[in-house]
């Protein structure tokens, strides 16, 4: 009697075929670079993690870990008024100061992203990128604070401005304006340092991405913005 109820359950399942989980979904929209949507087993990955990891995703949100911004000012409340966000802004440094924080929250928030080995190459290189690129911001900012060039030729991360700016160098020694203090500082300087470490860690390894939704059976859809 029991072994014919248990054949019969048998029976019965290879009748109707294997059970999926009911894939869940996760979409998000940005305002640039468009709309990407993960369909997902919650079984294999929970949404909070995925939520988390989603915003590193190399080909959607790179930007906001590729990079610090020390004259982002806008309307939101965390910034002073923003004026000409220009040196020569009374509220310049004190805002800058205020994005120097947000960039220490990006790279604390990368240092707590943990659970998926497949994405540690990804979380790694933009922790090393943004703070490399924070680095560069605190020494730029010290420099307008006291107009000591001597921050500028100091190595960072084992390269030498020296080496690589010898020129921007020169022209920081004897400027007298803070626009040319501003300009030579924060783009010549900065750019070329930022540009020489970039180049030497190499490309965004969107790879580890792609190797992350096969392990996980994650499928992925994207749709470009029409901006």
């Amino acid at each position: 009697m029991y072994a014919y109820k248990i054949t019969a359950i048998f029976l019965s399942l290879a009748i109707a075929g294997p059970v999926y989980a009911e894939l869940q979904e996760l979409t998000r929209e940005t305002r640039t670079r468009g709309t990407v949507t993960l369909k997902f087993d919650d079984q294999r990955i929970a949404r909070d993690v995925l939520e988390k990891y989603l915003l590193i995703h190399p080909r959607v949100y790179a930007r906001r870990f590729a990079k610090t911004y020390i004259a982002r000012c806008t309307d939101a409340v965390i910034y002073y008024p923003c004026g000409t966000r220009n040196l020569d802004d009374y509220n310049y440094l004190d805002n800058a100061q205020v994005n120097v924080r947000r960039a220490e929250k990006r790279i604390q928030y990368l240092k707590g992203l943990n659970e998926v080995p497949e994405l540690q190459p990804l979380t790694s290189y933009f922790e090393k990128l943004l703070s490399f690129s924070l680095e560069l911001d605190k020494r730029v900012l010290r420099y307008f604070q006291n107009g000591n060039v001597s921050v500028l030729k100091e190595s960072v991360e084992g390269l030498e401005p020296i080496h690589i700016v010898p020129g921007v160098l020169r022209k920081l020694a004897t400027v007298e304006s803070k626009h040319g203090m501003y300009w030579l500082a924060r783009f010549q300087w900065r750019g070329a340092m930022f540009a020489h470490y970039k180049e030497a860690l190499g490309a965004i390894p969107e790879g580890s991405w792609d190797a992350f939704l096969e392990a996980y059976d994650i499928k992925e859809s994207y749709v470009p913005s029409a901006r």
